[in-house]
């Protein structure tokens, strides 16, 4: 049998993951085909909100469980998730609207938010 993946390996795949999901969506939404971008972030939003559940429901409170001192940056990490998730639906709806310059710059505020996101967790998860 299969030695268990630690959380720290989970959770960089995933971040790896995402972050090819987030150049897709940005090559999207630099050129013109409006459906191909919105598919891209269809695809970067089921893997964000399954992503951010694995952590907000499962990883977050065992480390709050074993190291309470964690909790407040544990409370900024949650919080960059919603900020995320409003991105998101604002990528969504400025695609929408017909807006894909609005919808690309969104995008590279999502991509910078991830970055700066993934920078903060990832020492965490993996202490």
């Amino acid at each position: 049998m299969a030695a268990e993946r630690t959380a720290s390996d989970k959770v960089g795949t995933q971040h790896k993951l995402i972050e090819s999901l987030l150049r897709g969506m940005r090559e999207a939404l630099a050129g013109d085909d409006a459906a191909r971008a919105a598919a891209r972030v269809k695809s970067l939003h089921r893997a964000l909100m399954a992503h951010f559940r694995l952590e907000e429901d499962h990883y977050f409170p065992v480390l709050e469980s074993e190291r309470p001192q964690l909790r407040p940056e544990l409370e900024v990490l949650r919080g960059e998730h919603a900020e995320m998730r409003a991105v998101l639906e604002e990528i969504a709806g400025a695609l929408a609207d017909g807006a894909q310059e609005r919808a690309a710059d969104a995008g590279r505020a999502l991509e910078s938010a991830f970055h700066t996101h993934e920078a903060r967790e990832e020492p965490l998860i993996t202490a």
